[in-house]
């Protein structure tokens, strides 16, 4: 069917632009067969509507790459449905994959752990949950790119092991429910010693300093299993003091980097220590 679209939020804004509205198609992501592909004339740009990713924009000749069934990164693709579906969730705007960074994206996207994908599962289920002991819902199908898991079996494979370790105490096809385990695995007291894997690191917010988090300190945690957390790399809606001190009480170690002498740095690290936690020092060296 030919004729003029009406411009949707979730569109970019593209000043008379006349779009051609095709039949259902498979995505090219997940291969979810009823989603809905818009062709626009100009710029040649494809708009994807999927069930199971969200909305996301290719370009005509990624469209064509990715159409092709001897395409290398073929398995590559099911890891950006994690990608658009993550960044649609935390409401950061469309997502516009290129032939320049879907493979960039794809490759961070299947670099999350086992672990990683089991906190998100846990936080995914407290997230839906007002109130303590009611069942929530979830869909095995259409939840799994928000913990990065890239199949509905995957994904219950996840839940059966939060339910044998006793985090949830209730699966069924369509619901879950977290147990008071499980919200002590989120949330542990004070004095213990913090969720596994998991490292709150204190330092300065300064651009300058993104080599140092990106190449030194994050690269180093992945490599070693282990989870990196940085306040200001996190979205939330809650006083940004409070999120420190429960994020420092949910680290089992803590990484101070006091390059630039920050206040806030020196607390952290003090208030990390008078938990017991580990601590590991860091200055750049000039």
């Amino acid at each position: 069917m030919n004729g003029t679209k009406e411009r949707s939020p979730r569109t970019e804004s593209v000043e008379s632009t006349i779009s051609i509205m095709s039949s259902p198609v498979k995505c090219p992501l997940c291969e979810e067969p009823n989603t809905q592909r818009t062709i626009r004339a100009q710029g040649q740009l494809y708009d994807y509507d999927c069930r199971r990713c969200g909305f996301y924009v290719i370009d005509g000749l990624l469209q064509r790459i990715f159409e092709n069934p001897d395409l290398e990164d073929k398995k590559l693709l099911r890891h950006l449905s994690a990608y658009v579906k993550q960044n649609q969730s935390k409401g950061l705007g469309n997502v516009r994959i290129t032939r320049e960074n879907y493979r960039d994206l794809a490759l961070a996207e299947r670099a999350v752990s086992v672990p990683q994908k089991i906190e998100k599962l846990l936080r995914l289920i407290a997230s839906r949950t007002e109130v303590a002991g009611e069942k929530i819902a979830i869909d095995d199908e259409l939840d799994a790119p928000l913990i990065n898991a890239v199949s509905k079996d995957e994904f219950r494979y996840l839940l059966r092991y939060l339910q044998d370790s006793g985090y949830i105490d209730h699966i069924a096809d369509t619901s879950t429910r977290l147990s008071v385990k499980g919200w002590q695995k989120l949330e542990p007291p004070i004095g213990g010693g913090g969720i596994p894997g998991r490292c709150f690191v204190a330092m300065s917010f300064n651009p300058e300093l993104d080599n140092a988090w990106k190449l030194g300190i994050e690269s180093a945690l992945k490599e070693c299993g282990f989870q990196g957390v940085r306040v200001d790399k996190q979205e939330h809606n809650r006083d940004i003091n409070d999120m420190i001190i429960a994020e420092v009480k949910k680290a089992q170690f803590v990484v101070a980097d006091f390059t630039e002498h920050k206040a806030g740095v020196y607390f952290e690290a003090g208030f990390a220590r008078g938990l017991g936690r580990e601590g590991y020092l860091v200055l750049q060296e000039d």
